[in-house]
């Protein structure tokens, strides 16, 4: 399959046509508009993950992210899919700062007492 660039409507993004995928009726549709887009791009970043599509490639399929924070009694998941341990197994448990690393995506947790703040794997810095 050959890819071509064609402009949407207005002064939208530039974006690959994938009018030829076999798949076309999966991906998800976005906004045509440049400020809509930029908008609901923004809103599914934080909601959603992309994933790429079987037929053209592209990363036009976008899902829920998986994300459940443990509590400190049940488990988790992590944005990757894979099950957190329940707080109670954390390193330094009960305490200030305790700390966990998804042992399949090297995402970092952090129970910062109101909040579990969620850091990039190393290899992301």
């Amino acid at each position: 399959m050959t890819r071509s660039m064609s402009i949407c409507s207005g002064d939208g993004p530039i974006v690959p046509d994938d009018s030829d995928c076999e798949y076309n009726h999966i991906h998800t549709p976005s906004p045509k508009e440049y400020l809509a887009w930029h908008a609901w791009a923004e809103k599914m970043q934080k909601t959603h993950r992309k994933e790429k599509c079987p037929g053209c490639g592209l990363y036009k399929i976008v899902v829920p992210k998986t994300l459940k924070m443990p509590t400190f009694d049940k488990p988790g998941t992590c944005e990757c899919g894979h099950e957190l341990p329940p707080q109670s197994e954390w390193n330094d448990a009960g305490r200030d700062w305790a700390n966990i690393e998804c042992s399949q995506c090297g995402k970092y947790y952090v129970d910062e007492d109101v909040y579990i703040a969620m850091y990039p794997s190393k290899e992301e810095e």
